[in-house]
């Protein structure tokens, strides 16, 4: 099985069985949180970031291995209640969409003007 922090990650089932066990594991282990949008504060997580080498700032749980990914891929954390959280493309989505911005142009900018962006 792929390591689950992976943006990549997908699992397969042999039966039934096993993905009803699979989907109330995440259920009970799975943790909401609440909070105001101006709370939230996106910060670019790429090679050059402040942020990367310092696994205390994120959040109990996050793997290095999970930032290191994100790093690799979508580029992006946000901070909620003072840590940091890799923000995976379900989460990119959902930013979006409460921001109502979209189109093909933010792939295209940096990581620290598309956090910018979201901030504002």
């Amino acid at each position: 099985m792929q390591n689950v922090c992976m943006d990549s990650y997908f699992t397969t089932f042999d039966s039934y069985e096993q993905m009803i066990d699979y989907h109330r594991n995440q259920s009970t282990s799975s943790r909401w949180q609440r909070c105001k949008v101006k709370d939230l504060e996106v910060s670019p997580l790429d090679r050059g970031s402040s942020l990367v080498g310092k696994l205390g700032l994120f959040a109990p749980g996050i793997s290095q291995e999970a930032v290191e990914d994100t790093t690799d891929n979508l580029g992006l954390a946000m901070m909620v209640d003072h840590q940091y959280y890799p923000i995976r493309g379900t989460a990119y989505k959902s930013l979006l969409d409460r921001a109502k911005i979209g189109g093909t142009a933010l792939p295209k900018l940096s990581r620290t003007d598309l956090a910018n962006v979201l901030n504002a």
